[in-house]
């Protein structure tokens, strides 16, 4: 399996980011003979998977985006980058990040497997995580 694990920067809070993994329909294929973790870098949820994907023993394969190349498309390209070589996408997400929501709406318009778990803070600091599987 070659996994996307993708979401906002905004998200930093590791024992979420790992409920959210333990949780995933991935959670099985998540295995250091059989799985390469494909990030694309960026503060918050990308650089837990990479920290969690060095833990758990999986290959980890880096796409940073290349802002001085391309400017502001540079996240969306490294996004299609990405896309090119994985089977599948865990996207946690705050409903806000455009990047994270260009990447769904990619891996499903071709046709992954994609799995996002969107977290939103309650008035009351609380963590309200709902799942949706397409």
């Amino acid at each position: 399996m070659r996994l996307i694990i993708a979401g906002s920067r905004s998200l930093t809070d590791y024992g979420l980011f790992t409920y959210c993994v333990q949780q995933t329909q991935f959670a099985a294929e998540l295995q250091p003979s059989t799985c390469t973790i494909l990030s694309g870098c960026a503060r918050g949820i990308d650089r837990l998977a990479i920290k969690w994907a060095h833990e758990q023993g999986l290959s980890v394969e880096r796409h940073p985006a290349k802002w001085l190349e391309h400017g502001k498309a540079a996240g969306f390209r490294r996004n299609e980058q990405m896309l090119l070589h994985a089977n599948g996408l865990l996207a946690i997400w705050d409903g806000n990040s455009r990047g994270t929501e260009h990447c769904i709406e990619s891996a499903c318009k071709r046709g992954l497997p994609v799995e996002v778990f969107t977290v939103v803070l309650s008035a009351n600091s609380s963590v309200i995580v709902r799942r949706f599987n397409f």
